[in-house]
Parts: structure tokens; C-alpha cells; sequence
């Protein structure tokens, strides 16, 4: 429950991106909830476009693996590896227990990264992630084929994986100030719409480097496992960051429903009607809508095979360990909402946001579904092609708050 949560100041700047980090148990949870401020700067913002998967590399053959592999891999008749142990139950690539602690051998306070012209964007996705306890963790304390996973390996040019574990062990341990070049140089490899030295949107940023350390998870299945086989929701990627939405429509006249599901991997709300808090935001993301039209535009119901009226709703199906909201601040003519936003410190999914019946508003039910605040974005600007961004990040150790600015790290007040 939110106690006499601390709020952003709002005197500064206008929101566009946080995280937090679960505190009952139920779900380990952190979300990232981007913001955008309101302030001139240089840095760089833009419309988000839709993120294709990186290319794939060779399959490695069963020589190439390791003893430990080849005992956890059941391959198929067509020579893809099952998704299916022995016993018949869905096996998980990546089986490792995650921590919501930062490993001890993180320093009290994190490095900066330098900025190499326009590059801010992707500088505060990196200081956020690494940041993240579930990831952070798993990046310093298992060796790269664990990351991966049976089915994983290293991918060219850019392997996200290895460059992750490598930026969090120069940020996280050695805490020298460093220059991200690998993610930088790379770029078109694993974000093919981006142009090095350009002003580019850190949420879509972000979607594309998740994208590839997914990739990396996946490498042995290129091109023959199915978007649907569960076995995409098992790597470390989306044990983390992953979760499930469903969209349900039900028809006014028969009341039968029809559902739809997607994987996610964070949550767009739109804040033009969703109030001026993140809790009423979400409020609105989950909101029943009423579907109305004419003729032949009118909604066919699969139950009762006719034209009607019909109600849709969208909801969280699966609650993910890492919640990442974003905050749709940028419109489609260019401009930018400088609307305020408050968040808290602990945010609370309770029953309403999540699917009837679903194990998430099962586990929801009573105190709701709780996450800690562990990091924000913020942009600076005035629209999409202009601006700065800047992390702000809870301390590895202690309760402190630095604010991450490119090669600048600085104490923030107690909570962004």
C-alpha cells in the first residue's frame, strides 16, 4: 500500500519514464516508466517505429556444445530442439533462480558513460538497466553460457549479451567513467532505423536492445521456432522483462467473449485522459471501452454470428518481474505533452488491471500486486527531434539516488 509516498518535484520536470521493483513476494517486479521533461537540452527524442529482430547467425552443432547442453537439449524429429523435457513439461532456457539483490561485489555508486554527440538517449537506457537488480545480477555473477541459455550463442556483429555484461562490470564494479563505443559502433547491426550521431527515442532504443540480447538467447532456433512455442517466454530476457496482455471483446447482445494475447515486454499508456497520476493511468489503460459503429463496420460476434455492438477491455494477463511503463508523450505531429505526471515510490497493480480469473489477479488479490521504484528517464525538450535525456537511479548500496548524466554522476535528492 502507498504510504505518504515522496513525489516527483514537479517544479522541474515533466515526466517520461521509471522502474520499479517487487516487495511482496508474489511477482519480483521493477518497473522502468519513461518521462519526458520539459527543459531545453541536447539530446535526443523521436517517434517510435516497430523493431525488427536482429539477423541471425549460424546454429551451432552438437559438437560445438557443452556437455551441460547437450544433456538439457531434446532435439525434434526436423532438428529443432524441444521445448519438452522428458517428463513432457516445458522446459525454461534459462533455469536460474532470479535475485532482487545487487551482487557484492557492486560499489556503492555507479560510473557514467560519455557521451559520444547525440548518444544521451542510449546512455540512460544502459544506466537504467544495468541498474536493475534481476539483471544486474545475473550479468556479474553467471558466465555468458548461462546467459544464453541451450539455444543461445554469440551473434555478429554485435552480441548484446556480452556487450551488457561488459558495460555493467565498468559501470557496476570498476566505477570508471567509460564510453559504451561497442553499443555505439554497432547500431545499425541491432537497431536498423537508428542513425549513429542523430537524435533517437530511448524507449525505442531500449525495445531494440532487448530484441537482441532476446536474439542471443535464441541463436540455435533462428528462423524455426515459432512466435508462439512458450519457449521464447523462458530465456532471461523475458523471465525479467516479460509478461502478457490480453484484449477481450465481448458482444453486447450474447455476452460472448473473445480474447486475444500478446507478449510484452513494457506498456504504452496513453496520459491525454489518463489523469495526472501513473496509478490513473493505468486506470485508464484498463478501462472498459464501449466499441460502437454502423452497418457492416459494427462488430461480428463469433458467438452469435451477428452484427453488434460490443465492449473491448485490455488487461494484464501475466504480470512481468520488470514492468516498464512508458509514457506516450510525443504525438504524431511532432509535438510534445508537457503534462505532469506524478508517480510513487511503490506502485500497486491491484485486481483491476489484471485478467479475470488469471493468475496474476489471483496473485493481485488483498494488498495488489506491489513494485518498488528503482529508476526514471527523463527527457528534456520540446518535441521529438530535440532534447536530453538523463537517468536517475536508485544507488547499488543504500537508499541514496544519483542522478546519471552522460559522464557526470551526481547525488539526486533522496527519491527523483
Amino acid at each position: 500500500m502507498l504510504s505518504n509516498p515522496i513525489r516527483f518535484q514537479t517544479t522541474e520536470f515533466k515526466p517520461r519514464a521509471v522502474k520499479y521493483t517487487p516487495i511482496n513476494g508474489v511477482h519480483n517486479g521493477q518497473v522502468n516508466i519513461k518521462r519526458a521533461e520539459g527543459a531545453a537540452g541536447n539530446g535526443e527524442a523521436g517517434p517510435s517505429r516497430s523493431s525488427p529482430m536482429p539477423n541471425r547467425k549460424r546454429l551451432r552443432t552438437t559438437s560445438e556444445l557443452s556437455d551441460e547442453e547437450r544433456e538439457r537439449i531434446h532435439a525434434s524429429p526436423r532438428g529443432t530442439p524441444s521445448s519438452r523435457s522428458s517428463d513432457g513439461s516445458t522446459k525454461e532456457l534459462y533455469a536460474h533462480k532470479l535475485s532482487l539483490k545487487m551482487p557484492g561485489s557492486v560499489g556503492a555508486e555507479g560510473a557514467g558513460l560519455h557521451n559520444f554527440g547525440n548518444t544521451c538517449y542510449l546512455n540512460s537506457v544502459l544506466q537504467s538497466l544495468v541498474h536493475i537488480p534481476p539483471l544486474a545480477y545475473t550479468l556479474l555473477e553467471h558466465n555468458l553460457s548461462q546467459l544464453r541459455g541451450p539455444l543461445g550463442g554469440a551473434t555478429r556483429p554485435f552480441d548484446a549479451l556480452e556487450a551488457m555484461q561488459e558495460v555493467a562490470h565498468r559501470i557496476l564494479v570498476q566505477r570508471k567513467t567509460s564510453a559504451p563505443s561497442e553499443f555505439h559502433q554497432k547500431l545499425k547491426s541491432y537497431a536498423k532505423t537508428l542513425r549513429r550521431g542523430c537524435q533517437e527515442d530511448a524507449h525505442e532504443f531500449l525495445r531494440f536492445l532487448l530484441e537482441a540480447m532476446q536474439a542471443a538467447c535464441l541463436v540455435r532456433a533462428a528462423g524455426r521456432l515459432k512466435s508462439e512455442d512458450p519457449l521464447n517466454r523462458t530465456t532471461l530476457v523475458h523471465k525479467i522483462f516479460g509478461g502478457r496482455l490480453r484484449s477481450r471483446v465481448t458482444c453486447l447482445r450474447c455476452h460472448h467473449n473473445s480474447d486475444t494475447f500478446d507478449p510484452l515486454l513494457d506498456i504504452s499508456v496513453d496520459i491525454r485522459n489518463g489523469g495526472s497520476t501513473l496509478q490513473s493511468a493505468l486506470d485508464a489503460f484498463t478501462r472498459t471501452e464501449q466499441i460502437h459503429a454502423q452497418g457492416n463496420s459494427r462488430y461480428l460476434c463469433e458467438g452469435c454470428k451477428k452484427r453488434v455492438d460490443a465492449s473491448k477491455r485490455m488487461s494484464i494477463d501475466e504480470a512481468p518481474t520488470v514492468l516498464t511503463v512508458h509514457l506516450k508523450r510525443f504525438t504524431i505531429f511532432g509535438s510534445k505533452m508537457s503534462k505532469l505526471v506524478d508517480y510513487p515510490q511503490k506502485l500497486v497493480l491491484s485486481p483491476r488491471h489484471m485478467s479475470e480469473g488469471s493468475a496474476a489477479s489471483k496473485a493481485a488479490q488483498g494488498q495488489g500486486q506491489r513494485y518498488n521504484l528503482l529508476a526514471v528517464i527523463h527527457h528534456y525538450g520540446n518535441s521529438p527531434n530535440s532534447g536530453h535525456y538523463i537517468a536517475q537511479v536508485k544507488a547499488p548500496k543504500g537508499d541514496r539516488w544519483v542522478e546519471m548524466n552522460d559522464s557526470s554522476s551526481l547525488r539526486a535528492w533522496p527519491t527523483p
